[in-house]
């Protein structure tokens, strides 16, 4: 079974030379909103489900399934593009087989316009695409959906300081 090509793979294989030759940047979020903010991208946004599922169904079913190694492409389908941004978290995305990417900066979304910045040094005003009407993303979470989020997302969480 192949494993998911994590973002810096894929870039690197794109672009033909190793990430070092470019300026790098990442952004995190906090990974409880992250997950919200997934979870309504693909329910309202992007329509994936014929029958919508509840938060907590979508948080469960979606990670106790490894069927994003089922799938040679991400985006055969609606639910292996729901599973491919639900089981590949951001730490692995920031990492080559556990391995931190060499970045230049990681700004946080929760600060983007003003960590944007300090590393390219201009005052830019930053548009949101894709923003969901939703109420505080604390409110999406029961204790066990919490916890899983929490134990999906630990390197992230530890790295950076995130809390709930």
């Amino acid at each position: 079974m192949a494993d998911a090509e994590p973002c810096a793979q894929q870039l690197e294989r794109q672009l033909g030379l190793p990430l070092a030759e470019f300026r790098t940047v990442a952004v995190v979020r906090n990974p409880w909103d992250w997950t919200v903010s997934g979870y309504l991208h693909v329910t309202q946004n992007l329509p994936a489900f014929e029958v919508v599922p509840s938060f907590g169904d979508f948080v469960r079913g979606v990670w106790e399934r490894p069927t994003i190694r089922q799938y040679p492409s991400k985006f055969s389908n609606p639910i292996s593009y729901v599973e491919y941004h639900t089981q590949i978290t951001q730490w692995e995305h920031l990492t080559i087989k556990g391995d931190p990417i060499a970045l230049n900066a990681v700004c946080r979304f929760e600060s983007l316009e003003r960590d944007v910045m300090d590393v390219f040094g201009t005052d830019i005003e930053l548009p949101h695409a894709n923003k969901s009407e939703r109420k505080p993303y604390a409110s999406y979470y029961d204790e066990e959906t919490k916890q899983l989020v929490a134990r999906r997302n630990a390197h992230l969480i530890e790295e950076y300081g995130y809390r709930f």
